[in-house]
């Protein structure tokens, strides 16, 4: 095909080639200019909340669904379980020692000590000397260097 006035040659491939080009550049331009008028007819951008706002809007806490019956059926009664509180009443603890009852148990316990030390320095030592040779054989790195 052969358009007047114009020297070239065009296909009719050429010619819808330039009318696809010149669609998408409509399309193009419409969309760049439509989306400018979109952005005044929103609202003004909201300002952020206080602190107080999120704090008041954060639930800390969780909504706990019903436990399945295959989970309540296999659960101990609640009346069976014997938790130690974590709060509450303090349990009961023994009372306070006298300061006569702490030194009877600080002479017990020297007591205690002394004769163990007097047992130890009885018993004999079974062949001390080689601990003490194995000792001045084994050579340091200070000597080794």
């Amino acid at each position: 095909m052969r358009l007047a006035g114009s020297g070239a040659v065009t296909t009719s491939t050429d010619l819808r080639n330039s009318q696809r080009r010149t669609m998408v550049r409509a399309a193009a331009l419409g969309l760049f200019l439509g989306s400018g008028f979109c952005a005044f007819a929103q609202s003004p951008p909201k300002p952020p909340d206080s602190p107080l706002d999120t704090i008041m809007k954060t639930r800390l806490w969780a909504d706990v669904p019903e436990a399945k019956d295959f989970v309540r059926q296999t659960r101990p009664p609640s009346d069976a379980l014997e938790y130690q509180p974590t709060h509450g009443v303090a349990p009961e603890r023994p009372a306070l020692r006298t300061k006569s009852e702490l030194e009877a148990m600080q002479a017990e316990l020297e007591g205690t000590r002394s004769h163990n030390q007097a047992k130890a320095s009885q018993r004999k030592r079974v062949n001390p000397a080689p601990v003490a040779e194995a000792r001045k054989a084994a050579p340091t790195k200070a000597m080794a260097n």
